[in-house]
């Protein structure tokens, strides 16, 4: 904007705008002159907008349910005090708008009447709209415009721009906000940038109106038509280049950098012997430093929320002003005046006192500790304990560094500031206790961003002496800074968050995994509690009596509920605000919510319903319930909730975001609720439910009473008197107090006091007198707050625990190191024993390795009636299994397998956590997850998940499903939604929900029903297959895998000077790009291969040393060549997979000998991508018709060792694609090709031959008829799809093939395009029809006709021209019933022949061995 004239007038005014100022068409007109090229062209007479496009609101805004339902979230939109008006401009014939700017342009103003009724709570904010909800608006008004038109959508996305205005008789000034492509990405789409006009903040008199209007012309003038925008070429895009990222994003870059600082402050106070000499200390300290920045956010967090202190404490906050006071007054330096640094002293010097008579209002957070529990590292202490032990009256700390902390803590109040305001900018204003209102979340946003950074420290000739850095290791950020040259490498592989797999899951899928995970427990608990069913999904069940309604929130207090991945608490806090919600509907309209409240994707704030007449809400009703719900967030957070993460970090902010959800809800209540409400809690409320380990590396009691047996270790019975028996603890004794205890920190307050005489008589003789005496005196002291005797209790039960706990230890180490030898080794003893020293050892060692045995930490669960926990709702880390090893470790990896799987695969880590659910939950449960695609795909489906809801006594019922969505975080990658139950537990519709829209799409997601869910996560087919004889020989070998810079450009010089008698070593290097986007395959690039030389001259058994001796002899200017490939070889870390890298350093990683001599004197192959949205097998000549050299495909190719045309008819058919398509997985979306998930179990239209030569049973010999029938039709296919592709602007494509890169991926874009008419497109369909008729003709289903059409058949979600899905799931019947057939013929064949059968073809699919 060049002036905002009009907004001047506004903030010129002393006192809030009242009845009769500037109009909503006021302001557009003026809004409009900024932006015009020409302001004359809009008088005051002009028509802004032709009707219907230009109307205000009248009931039904612009009959647009998707503005409706985004502006209906917000609790200020009122029908009858809320003026909406809309209009579009758009550009004339593709050129400038009458405006004069080169994109189209939404207008969207809204203007807020007083309401109808004012709130007591003056600290509410006025009316507004937060970016994520502008960004919202932006992507459903450009899907509204473009109506299905993907090249408009795709147009608008990049050239549309939307201005929000909001103004009401309450503000000083309005509000506005503008969204726009920030950057134009070809591969991701536009980045959707906000810029925000803060009219408010610079009313408020920190800027004049010539600084106002400097800031506003320097924001948004290239959007008018004097600027950028008025230019075609004009990056108006940039504008939006800086807002055009994630909160996260925009956050992270300052958290980093006071965390980095933060880390060399605490070094430079804790004096000389603090340094961090190593990776492992420079890791600790930046742990130091990140508690030090959580206590500052947490304690800002409560100050701008007026939590932090007492109503009493008037008085001394004078001494003490606020963090941000204390930031802006440090500006003026006065050395009198209170710091920051003991501001934050002080404050947390307060919250670890548990005196009464503090001034502020909470009390007993662990991260206010120099060492918050045990479970944190004791290096902490070297920092944090220097810091805490300074004196808050007067810090001695030299001066220059005493100004460094005032400085470096009012940039880090700044970041706290902003990160809170930008989370929670729409906190007050959106409905109810929605999620986006939680401040808490914000903590654990910015602990995934920590886990991603790196501390290096810089180097200072060849000691590391510098200054410390933070790196995100193996990101973007990361390659920028290398390629920057900045020093202090980042290793990807200490990136703990890729590590750990973890990612913090965004709001919209917590609320639908958390709701889906409850559906069956609520349903369960209406059931139990004699409460009728509803007649409909959609409506409520019918009113209930009193006592049936009681009962019903007594099996809800009940409920134990768990995240065993918890993080920050994110899904728990959700847990807890849904039961609250839930109980607080019951008690207003005497039944539970409906069971349509828990279809997230159809309903996504079901919670909005509350007040609209339709759905049997009534006025201000949604206000009144939030106040009940926010009485109850307390004890259901201390009674249902439980969670374990493996970092200690991650517990501490799972406690103070429960905390702060029970606190910050209180703020929107008015002061007559707020008093009836009890004092806020101690922050310890959670410790004995929110716990530290791994959730993996644990015993159930019979594993440890097995293993404990075993090895003639005493359970108790002789040395204590009988501490175990099969059913948990006996009585009288320590483990039954254990248990005792437990129990009773799950009770609330009043509970607890109650059960005190009982608990003291149950330890009476198991503690010591000053015990007893610190026990009685906090139950006997006159106040509620029992946080004292909460404490002192926890600190028995875990002196209780330390005498059975070692003893489970040792039985979770004999069977993680089972080698004979291993574990005394590993502890470093002779001789497991009872000494206290191995003792000691055992324990220490358990706990580095975070071991977590459920049945000891949660006791009053596992012994309880359901004998486990009722729920689980979780996000577990992401972690492949092929990068399961590097991350956790092969002895972690083998127990892994032993005890989940019985060692039949390696799944994803995520597999392993689901195996676990069947442990930890009881006998009525259920589970909601988020997991990656893969997990019912390949080895995770037939060995993890199928297992669990297959067979006799299935352990699950699915009854909710998403097969796969794009993860709508920063994660690159692809996630499945599932949602199981146990067999007795209530059964609920079973729905397949539609997936390939992102999480936070506002259109709708299909809901499909379904009689049951698969273990490929959809309501298909299950296929049980056989492992075929004829497969147990690879059918498909994968291409080479060089590992290092084997390859070079086909016209390097370096190459073309080799000698012609060296040029034997160098290869046409084929990929399965050259292959999928060129008409014809051929090689971009040449790779060096000397491994055949070595054959020809019988040296490749050779040792290394005489290898390279032979190769510099004969290949010099080769191995020359090769030197850099050879030099990264020798810098690869010393371990068992770099062992061969590291001694051939000169051979491709895998030089397949297998598929050299399958291949042989084949002059061509079948071949198939790896990875792909479309399959399309094709022929690959020996040679490459390019360079003339022989070729060597990429490991990302599968070569099939056959010229039959036969076989390639049945693998470019539908039952093969409709085949590989069930069995294999997926990449993100696309189709990741597995040979040996596909030919070891499908079964060839015809019988395989007799090799006896090879001594196995031969399946790519079809016989001469069926070669000569499919052959014919594959020809013609070949044939004309060839033709196309090398002149697709004669068979009607236009320029489509224009250069080199129309290959078959765009072919078969035209080909599965239903507007896609070009007589070549439809014979290139017919084509394929008649191929998969000819091909199910030689499967003998000549009776089969299958119906074909545009639809979308794959997990994609893309649109393809194939048979319909009844056709697909009676081939795959087909198929299956085949597999069973020909797995009994082939064993009869090779009874027959005298040849040998594969262990693996006599059972059922398993872990599949790599590819050769």
């Amino acid at each position: 904007m060049n002036t905002f004239q009009h907004l001047l007038a506004y903030l010129q005014q002393t006192s809030p705008a009242v009845a009769g100022g500037p109009s909503v068409d006021a302001f557009t007109r003026a809004l409009f002159r900024d932006l015009a090229r020409d302001p004359t062209a809009f008088s005051d007479k002009a028509v802004l907008f032709s009707p219907p496009s230009w109307r205000p609101h009248s009931r039904v805004i612009l009959d647009a349910s998707w503005l409706r339902d985004i502006l209906e979230r917000f609790s200020w939109f009122d029908a009858e005090t809320v003026e909406v008006c809309a209009g579009q401009l758009t550009r004339i014939d593709g050129g400038a708008s009458r405006l004069g700017v080169y994109y189209d342009l939404g207008l969207l103003t809204i203007r807020v009447k007083r309401t109808r009724v004012a709130r007591a709570n003056a600290d509410d904010v006025a009316p507004q709209l937060s970016e994520a909800a502008v960004r919202e608006l932006f992507s459903a008004w450009v899907r509204a415009t473009a109506g299905g038109d993907l090249d408009q959508l795709r147009e608008l996305q990049q050239n549309f721009t939307l201005y929000v205005a909001i103004d009401g008789e309450g503000f000083d000034a309005p509000q506005v906000r503008t969204a726009g492509a920030a950057q134009i990405d070809q591969a991701g789409g536009p980045t959707v940038g906000v810029v925000t006009v803060n009219l408010r903040d610079l009313h408020s008199g920190l800027a004049n109106p010539a600084a106002i209007r400097s800031q506003l012309h320097q924001a948004l003038e290239p959007l008018s038509g004097r600027g950028a925008a008025g230019r075609p070429d004009g990056d108006w895009h940039a504008t939006f280049g800086t807002s055009g990222l994630s909160v996260r994003d925009r956050f992270r870059e300052r958290v980093k950098q006071v965390i980095q600082d933060l880390m060399g402050l605490l070094e430079e106070t804790a004096g000389p012997k603090a340094f961090a000499a190593d990776d492992a200390a420079l890791g600790h300290l930046r742990e130091a430093a990140s508690l030090v920045f959580f206590r500052l956010m947490f304690l800002v967090t409560l100050e701008s929320r007026n939590l932090l202190w007492k109503p009493s404490a008037a008085k001394i906050r004078l001494k003490w002003p606020s963090f941000e006071e204390l930031a802006v007054r440090r500006r003026s330096a006065d050395p009198e005046e209170t710091g920051l640094l003991q501001c934050l002293l002080y404050r947390s010097r307060e919250v670890r006192s548990t005196a009464q008579k503090s001034p502020l209002a909470i009390h007993g957070a662990s991260i206010f500790r120099s060492r918050p529990t045990d479970d944190f590292h004791e290096e902490l202490e070297r920092w944090l304990v220097p810091l805490d032990a300074l004196d808050v009256s007067a810090p001695k700390l030299p001066g220059p560094l005493l100004a460094r902390w005032e400085a470096l803590l009012a940039v880090a109040v700044a970041v706290a500031q902003g990160q809170i305001g930008e989370v929670s900018e729409g906190a007050h204003a959106v409905v109810g206790l929605g999620a986006s209102a939680h401040a808490q979340r914000v903590l654990g946003d910015v602990y995934e961003q920590i886990l991603a950074m790196q501390p290096v420290r810089e180097t200072a000739g060849k000691a590391k002496t510098g200054r410390i850095v933070l790196r995100v290791a193996g990101g973007k950020a990361a390659k920028g800074e290398e390629a920057a040259g900045k020093p202090g490498k980042a290793d990807p592989a200490k990136n703990e968050r890729s590590a750990l797999g973890a990612h913090y899951t965004p709001e919209l899928l917590v609320n639908e995994v958390v709701r889906a995970g409850l559906e069956p427990l609520l349903r369960d608990a209406w059931r139990t509690a004699g409460g009728s069913p509803a007649a409909d999904p959609s409506q409520r069940p019918p009113r209930a009596s009193p006592a049936v309604l009681d009962a019903y929130e007594r099996a809800l207090l009940d409920l134990r509920i768990v995240d065993p991945a918890m993080g920050s608490g994110h899904f728990l806090t959700v847990t807890v605000l849904e039961l609250a919600r839930e109980l607080a509907y019951m008690r207003h309209f005497g039944a539970p919510q409906p069971a349509s409240h828990f279809e997230v994707a159809e309903v996504p704030e079901p919670w909005t319903r509350l007040e609209d007449p339709a759905h049997g809400g009534e006025p201000h009703l949604m206000d009144r319930l939030d106040a009940v719900a926010t009485a109850r967030l307390h004890d259901l957070a201390q009674r249902c909730c439980y969670g374990v993460d493996r970092k200690p970090l991650a517990v501490e902010l799972g406690k103070l975001a429960l905390w702060l959800m029970t606190m910050v809800a209180r703020r929107r209540l008015d002061t007559a609720a707020q008093a009836e409400l009890p004092e806020a809690p101690p922050l310890t409320f959670l410790d004995k439910n929110l716990r530290s380990g791994d959730s993996l590396l644990g015993l159930t009691w019979p594993e440890a009473r097995e293993t404990l047996q075993a090895l003639d270790i005493d359970l108790g019975e002789r040395r204590q008197g009988g501490l175990f028996d099969n059913a948990g603890f006996k009585q009288p004794n320590a483990a039954r107090a254990y248990e005792h205890i437990s129990d009773a920190l799950g009770l609330s307050d009043a509970e607890l006091r109650a059960r005190m005489p009982e608990l003291l008589r149950e330890t009476d003789a198991l503690l010591d007198a000053a015990t007893k005496r610190k026990l009685r005196a906090a139950s006997e002291a006159d106040t509620s707050d029992l946080s004292a005797l909460r404490g002192e209790w926890f600190l028995v039960m875990r002196e209780l625990a330390n005498t059975v706990v070692w003893k489970w230890d040792l039985a979770l180490l004999r069977r993680y190191y089972f080698k004979r030898g291993q574990l005394e080794k590993t502890l470093g003893v002779t001789k497991i024993s009872a000494d206290d020293a191995v003792i000691t050892k055992i324990t220490s060692h358990a706990r580095g390795l975070g071991v977590f045995h459920w049945p000891l930490m949660f006791p009053e669960v596992f012994n309880g009636e359901n004998k486990g926990f009722d729920g689980i709702v979780a996000n577990p880390p992401f972690k492949g299994d092929r990068d399961l090893r590097g991350a956790i470790g092969e002895t972690a990896v083998s127990f892994l397998r032993s005890r989940y799987v019985d060692g039949a695969a390696t799944l994803d880590l995520c597999g392993f956590f689901i195996q676990q659910f069947d442990r930890l939950l009881g006998t009525r449960a259920s589970f909601s997850t988020v997991a990656p695609n893969s997990i019912g795909q390949g080895r995770n489906r037939t060995a993890g998940l199928r297992p669990l809801i297959t067979g006799e006594e299935p352990k699950f019922v699915l009854y909710r499903a998403v097969q796969t969505m794009p993860w709508p975080g920063e994660a690159a990658v692809h996630v499945a939604l599932i949602a199981g139950r146990r067999d007795a537990s209530a059964s609920v519709s079973v729905r397949e929900v539609g997936s390939t829209l992102p999480a936070r799409s506002t259109d709708r997601r299909a809901l499909r029903p379904v009689t049951a869910l698969s273990s490929f996560l959809d309501g298909g087919v299950e296929l049980a297959l056989l492992r075929l004889p004829s497969g147990s020989e690879p059918v498909a070998f994968t291409g080479m895998l060089p590992r290092g810079p084997f390859d070079f450009e086909v016209g390097d010089p370096d190459i073309a000077k080799l000698p012609e008698r060296e040029r034997r070593v160098i290869f046409a290097y084929l990929n399965n790009r050259d292959v999928q986007s060129q008409p014809r395959p051929h090689a971009q690039r040449v790779i060096i291969d000397v491994y055949d030389a070595l054959v020809e001259a019988g040296k490749h058994h050779d040792p290394a040393k005489d290898q390279e001796v032979w190769l510099r002899k004969h290949f010099s200017k080769a191995m020359a060549l090769l030197e850099p490939a050879m030099a990264e070889r020798r810098t690869l870390p010393a371990s068992a997979r770099n062992i061969k890298a590291r001694s051939f350093q000169w051979l491709f990683e895998e030089v397949r000998p297998g598929l050299r001599s399958a291949w042989g004197e084949l002059n061509s192959v079948a071949a198939i991508g790896a990875v792909g949205k479309s399959l399309v097998p094709f022929r690959l000549s020996k040679r490459d018709a390019g360079t003339g050299l022989e070729i060597r495909p990429t490991h990302k190719l599968f070569i099939i060792p056959s010229e039959s045309l036969a076989l390639l008819a049945v693998i470019s058919s539908l039952p093969f694609e409709c085949f590989v398509r069930r069995v294999c997985s997926t990449m993100k979306s696309d189709l990741n090709f597995s040979p040996s998930q596909v030919f070891p179990f499908l079964p060839f239209p015809w019988e395989p031959t007799v090799d006896k030569a090879r001594q196995r049973l031969d399946p790519l010999v079809p016989p001469k008829s069926t070669e000569t029938k499919l052959g014919k039709v594959a020809r013609a296919l070949l044939d004309h799809r060839q033709a196309v592709l090398d002149d697709p602007a004669k068979h009607g494509l236009g320029q489509a093939g224009k250069g080199d890169s129309f290959g078959p991926t765009r072919l078969y874009n035209f080909y599965d395009d239903p507007e896609c008419s070009v007589p070549a497109i439809q014979q290139l369909r017919e084509l394929h029809i008649a191929l998969t008729r000819a091909v199910l003709d030689a499967y003998g289903w000549t009776d089969f006709k299958p119906t074909w059409e545009f639809g979308t058949p794959w997990i994609d979600g893309t649109t393809r021209f194939f048979p319909n899905a009844e056709a697909r799931a009676e081939i795959l019947a087909r198929l299956q019933v085949l597999n069973h057939e020909r797995h009994a013929l082939e064993l009869d064949l090779c009874k027959k022949h005298d040849l040998p059968i594969p262990a693996a073809s006599t059972s059922a699919e398993d872990d599949d061995p790599e590819e050769s």
